[in-house]
């Protein structure tokens, strides 16, 4: 099996890690390798580190996760905007959880480089498909007067407050994360009739 086969196997592995634990203690090279169904050595000679790893797991997920954001943005109308809503807080949640449950020890430099690369994907690349969204559908914004690229930007912020500390650790199952993301809407879009439905 050649050394992509092996990558490819161990980064999935620590994806279905994360996706069905309520945290990250299973999130080690032991478990990471009888998951990937390959040998320990396997694993740390494809990887300096867990660091190294959850770096390379981290950027995957988030190119895959804009992949998405792609087809999702191109969706009609409200529905678009409700299934981007739900998709970012996915995500926004699992960082947020990993980060409280590592936030005293020291980073590594895969660790920073990671945080850097999903801080800008939150800052620059995850409010231009909101912005996407509106510009195919400007009756979407709560009025005319509004600047839908600066609105792009205000919602995603907005997802950061709606997701507070006690959400990470609670590790929301997916139909709280729907319940949060009507919520979210009828902050956002209270006045507005179109999308008080969105996401029901």
């Amino acid at each position: 099996m050649s050394n992509i086969s092996y990558r490819k196997k161990i980064l999935a592995a620590v994806r279905h890690i994360a996706s069905v634990q309520r945290d990250m203690n299973g999130l080690n090279i032991k478990n990471i390798a009888k998951t990937a169904n390959v040998n320990e050595k396997i694993v740390r000679a494809e990887f300096k580190d867990l660091n190294e790893i959850f770096y390379e797991a981290a950027i995957l997920r988030f190119k895959e996760h804009e992949l998405k954001s792609v087809q999702i943005s191109n969706l009609t109308g409200s529905y678009a905007l409700a299934t981007l809503i739900r998709h970012d807080l996915e995500s926004i949640i699992l960082i947020s959880r990993y980060t409280l449950e590592n936030q005293n020890q020291e980073l590594s430099k895969y660790t920073v480089n990671a945080f850097n690369y999903i801080q800008n994907y939150f800052d620059n690349v995850m409010p231009k498909y909101y912005y996407h969204i509106f510009s195919k559908n400007p009756s979407l914004l709560p009025n005319k007067a509004i600047n839908a690229r600066l609105y792009a930007h205000f919602i995603v912020h907005s997802l950061f407050f709606f997701t507070k500390k006690e959400l990470y650790l609670t590790n929301p199952a997916p139909e709280e994360i729907k319940n949060i993301t009507k919520r979210i809407i009828n902050s956002l879009f209270v006045d507005h009739q179109e999308t008080s439905t969105v996401g029901s």
